[in-house]
């Protein structure tokens, strides 16, 4: 595997993710979550909130684009999102909340600076492992069981 280094965490974002258009919106969702005064903590996880008309402006997005990726980045496991009800006392309104998932966090080590490639794919790779032996440790110790015999 050769190791390729963007400048740019949207490059890491958009091999791991394999959509620009999500790579950018999720980029932007970083930045507000991993920012001081990004969001509210809630279930142990920081949660920023905008309408989801702002996110998509964020991003750059047409609003039909805009709702594509967000389902693509939550169908994926990127990240985690909310409709509740946002803002400061006296006008609260319908937000989006959203918050980066496991996946995303470890993909990005911590940070969004100076990733590489090699490190997205690992880091999936490693999620999606860690999927596989949490799905096996629910089965029956039975199936288990066949499953490992099945061969002899």
């Amino acid at each position: 595997m050769t190791k390729e280094t963007y400048s740019s965490p949207i490059g890491v974002l958009n091999k791991a993710v394999g959509n620009g258009n999500a790579a950018v919106l999720l980029e932007r969702i970083v930045f507000w979550n991993t920012r001081k005064k990004g969001g509210v903590e809630y279930q142990g996880r920081t949660w920023s909130y905008r309408s989801q008309k702002e996110w998509i402006e964020l991003a750059g997005l047409k609003e039909r684009t805009g709702k594509t990726v967000f389902k693509l980045l939550s169908d994926q496991d990127f990240i985690l999102k909310d409709m509740r009800m946002g803002g400061p006392l006296g006008n609260r309104k319908l937000m989006m909340h959203v918050a980066l998932t496991d996946k995303t966090l470890a993909l990005l080590g911590g940070t969004h600076l100076a990733m590489t490639a090699t490190k997205a794919e690992l880091a999936i790779q490693d999620y999606a492992k860690t999927a596989q032996k949490a799905a096996w440790a629910e089965k029956p110790w039975a199936e288990q069981y066949a499953e490992i015999h099945a061969d002899e």
